[in-house]
């Protein structure tokens, strides 16, 4: 044991020492020298010795004693009688499909789901119809062996999906990865686009953004497809490292959300090795090569941004604010941070409606 905290010692700041006296912290310590060595062996030196590597791994959160700023509570059992199934020739798609009314399209991000978006449709679906995708590999939407992957195949999926469901004038809404994913199955596929409202997401170049590089490093060496099934099977400590930087407040998010994200993704070797490719596929490329028709896509857009995100720095909204012609300027939610739909959904459902009644 000496000798591991050692090596551990060496790679953690001396101010994460005291994490030694818990076995939980030993545990999270553990992970740490884990991925270090692998990133060393990969040929990444400079990962071991940069800062915010640390930061990212060993997450230290408070307890959890506050509830989700506005949610109330959503029985998840209730979304699932309403999953279906749309097969279609870019592939098989799972979805929630609840409500009825006017068709609004969410969009999820890498490692989470549609379920990311409980709490919204809870709250609308008095009034709308609410379609729910999960993405390829995520939730229970397989990845075929030959589907192609990337940022346009997606909203290309997403357009097939809308052409089985015969669904037109739908209102778009997405976050994270699925942002990117938006613009461009809206610049695609505009026939079938009445509105567009992105929360924090990809734009521009800032694929992938800076915090999650070092992810793409170990996706490079490998390291998910045999430490994911090791961290899905601790779903406190997977909550602390995958999604600490994302909510504010980590009781938002249930243990059994956390497994119903992340098990898809990670709980296997085979699962790991897809999301290694999955992760890797994203390209800024395919975001530049839309931006002409993204500058005149005339659809009413609404950006609503969390500016506590590490991820999407406030910039970023403000871009497209000034690229999107539909666009009125920038909605901030103070201290919000990536998953913040799901978190603060209270507080985005009013912007979304207002917006949703402007546009017809």
């Amino acid at each position: 044991m000496r000798p591991f905290i050692a090596c551990a010692r060496k790679a953690l700041p001396p101010g994460h020492w005291p994490m030694f006296s818990s076995r939980e912290g030993l545990a999270d310590v553990s992970q740490l020298v884990v991925f270090q060595s692998v990133t060393q062996l990969a040929g990444h030196p400079w990962l071991s010795r940069t800062p915010e590597l640390p930061e990212l791994l060993m997450r230290r959160i408070a307890p959890d004693t506050a509830r989700p700023h506005g949610s109330r509570a959503v029985t998840v059992e209730d979304l699932e009688r309403q999953r279906r199934f749309v097969t279609t020739a870019e592939g098989c798609v799972s979805l929630l499909d609840v409500g009825s009314g006017p068709p609004t399209l969410l969009v999820h991000g890498i490692g989470t789901n549609a379920l990311l978006w409980r709490h919204v449709i809870t709250a609308v679906t008095e009034d709308r119809r609410c379609i729910a995708v999960d993405l390829p590999l995520h939730g229970h939407s397989p990845l075929a062996e030959r589907q192609p992957l990337g940022l346009t195949a997606f909203a290309d999926l997403l357009g097939a999906v809308c052409g089985e469901l015969a669904l037109d004038d739908v209102d778009v809404v997405a976050n994270d990865t699925g942002g990117a994913v938006a613009q461009i199955f809206a610049v695609r596929h505009s026939e079938r686009v009445r509105s567009l409202a992105l929360t924090n997401c990809e734009t521009h170049d800032n694929v992938p953004p800076k915090a999650v590089k070092p992810a793409v490093v170990l996706a490079r060496a490998g390291v998910f497809s045999w430490a994911g099934p090791w961290l899905v099977h601790s779903p406190a400590r997977a909550r602390r490292v995958v999604f600490g930087k994302g909510y504010e407040r980590l009781d938002a998010l249930p243990e059994d959300i956390v497994t119903s994200f992340l098990d898809p993704v990670l709980g296997t070797r085979a699962r790991g090795r897809d999301f290694q490719r999955w992760l890797l596929s994203l390209r800024a490329a395919e975001l530049l090569a839309i931006e002409h028709e993204l500058r005149r896509l005339d659809v009413p857009a609404l950006i609503v941004w969390g500016t506590g995100d590490v991820f999407f720095e406030v910039r970023w909204a403000h871009w497209l604010a000034e690229t999107l012609p539909g666009a009125d300027g920038v909605v901030e939610l103070g201290g919000a941070r990536l998953f913040f739909p799901d978190e603060r959904a209270a507080e985005l459902v009013p912007h979304l409606l207002e917006h949703w009644s402007s546009a017809a």
